[in-house]
């Protein structure tokens, strides 16, 4: 696994899920949720926040099937993320590489699957936006239409950011992209318009990924409140 730049070395190491078992890898998946539902960003998550889903007024409840229902499939194959962990040993930023085809589809029917019972518990108001979020998360797929690409989702903890750690954690997912053959990477961005018109740069932006696609995300635009959601991707060849 890539190793942390010397000054952060003190405090901070990056641990695979492939690395830990049992309770330590339990342990993994529950601080990447807590990341997930404490940011409640989406996509690329190092920049201040561009959409603030707790406007979505969505109970702590609803927020962690929502975790279970996007990034849930992915936690299933423990290659497929990397943590960081501080020296108290609590994850403050993670990154999960993204993948497609049958088995990952399998993966999101087991995942809606398993939050069923839970989701119909759930107020009224609560399914009816986490219906809306989990239906754009799904069609979001289809906006990479890239051959033999591979996608990513990374996140930390506010306090850890503008520190180089999503650099390093990016580096080495761009390592492993290639021993793996891919041959482009991608990442789905949720964007303001306000940011898009001043050209503010974002995460992927800044690792020299360039817009590949951008659709209006009717869901979020209607959900969050006098703001207009795009959803851009993010591509480059690798």
């Amino acid at each position: 696994m890539a190793e942390i730049e010397p000054e952060k070395q003190n405090s901070l190491e990056i641990v695979r899920g492939k690395d830990e078992k049992g309770k330590n890898r339990t342990s993994l998946k529950r601080g990447i949720e807590k990341i997930f539902i404490e940011t409640f960003v989406f996509g690329d998550s190092i920049e201040k926040k561009a959409v603030d889903f707790a406007e979505a007024r969505l109970s702590p409840k609803a927020s962690r099937l929502l975790a279970g229902i996007f990034i849930g499939p992915h936690l299933r194959d423990p290659e497929n993320y990397a943590t960081v962990r501080d020296k108290d040993g609590r994850v403050v930023g993670y990154l999960i590489e993204e993948w497609g085809g049958a088995s990952f589809r399998l993966c999101q029917l087991l995942a809606l699957a398993a939050v069923l019972p839970a989701f119909f518990r759930l107020p009224r108001e609560d399914r009816s936006i986490l219906t809306k979020m989990a239906l754009a998360i799904w069609k979001q797929r289809k906006l990479a239409a890239l051959p033999n690409a591979i996608g990513y989702h990374i996140n930390l903890s506010e306090e850890y950011r503008g520190k180089g750690i999503g650099s390093d954690l990016f580096r080495e997912f761009m390592r492993r992209a290639r021993e793996k053959g891919r041959r482009a990477i991608y990442a789905h961005v949720y964007r303001r318009t306000l940011d898009l018109e001043k050209g503010k740069k974002c995460f992927a932006e800044k690792q020299g990924m360039k817009e590949f696609s951008r659709i209006k995300s009717e869901v979020f635009s209607q959900i969050l409140p006098k703001k207009i959601i795009y959803l851009v991707c993010y591509a480059m060849e690798i």
